[in-house]
């Protein structure tokens, strides 16, 4: 398979999980996005999404529900998920320089990036 997943992580509350990407991480940096990755050749989508959060967040999930695909670049197919994971704050991460939870309100105050924006703005119309 070939693309992009990307996991939607709400807690109980309803907020929305974001990371900070580093700094030069191309082409996020420094912004707030949803938790993301490449699918491998041999990987499905739901398989990709899962080894994301072990990589990136080091858990183990098995609640993955298929939200919505998509196309980035164009050509790039995108797989959203949903996983709904109340996490202890503060939330430790693998990658990128930080994690949290934020609710849609919090949002308007940070700097996310415009593919996370796409894909958040589907959620909040689909939920």
């Amino acid at each position: 398979m070939f693309g992009g997943v990307y996991a939607i992580i709400t807690d109980d509350k309803g907020r929305i999980l974001l990371q900070l990407r580093n700094k030069y991480r191309f082409p996020d940096g420094n912004r707030w996005t949803i938790l993301s990755g490449k699918i491998k050749l041999w990987e499905s989508a739901e398989t990709a999404v899962e080894r994301e959060l072990r990589e990136e967040l080091g858990i183990t999930v098995n609640n993955v529900t298929f939200f919505l695909r998509t196309w980035r670049f164009f050509y790039v197919p995108s797989y959203i998920f949903h996983v709904k994971l109340n996490l202890k704050e503060p939330v430790k991460i693998y990658e990128g320089q930080a994690a949290k939870y934020v609710s849609k309100k919090e949002m308007q105050r940070l700097k996310i990036s415009s593919y996370s924006k796409k894909i958040l703005k589907e959620w909040y119309r689909s939920n």
